[in-house]
């Protein structure tokens, strides 16, 4: 199983539902899917893995703040909706 796509979508079996890519940045490529539990469309964030390692969890997730995830994202993606 080498598509990426598949690949998360049997990781995060019965969370969330992979889309589609949409986009990739130096540290991390954000998809398009469907929070399960929610029932509502997000932006699943995945640090790629020759990075995890190096970088560790902690930058990562301190992207995830708020005022950025919100900003950036609906910059990004023009859809308010994806970034919940």
């Amino acid at each position: 199983m080498s598509d990426p796509v598949a690949r998360l979508n049997a990781a995060l079996e019965g969370r969330y539902a992979i889309e589609r890519e949409l986009g990739e940045g130096g540290m991390a490529t954000v998809y398009l899917a469907d929070d399960l539990k929610h029932e509502r469309k997000v932006a699943v964030k995945v640090l790629k893995p020759e990075l995890a390692a190096v970088v560790g969890a902690e930058r990562f997730l301190a992207e995830d703040r708020p005022p950025f995830r919100f900003s950036q994202c609906e910059r990004k993606f023009g859809d308010e909706s994806l970034c919940r």
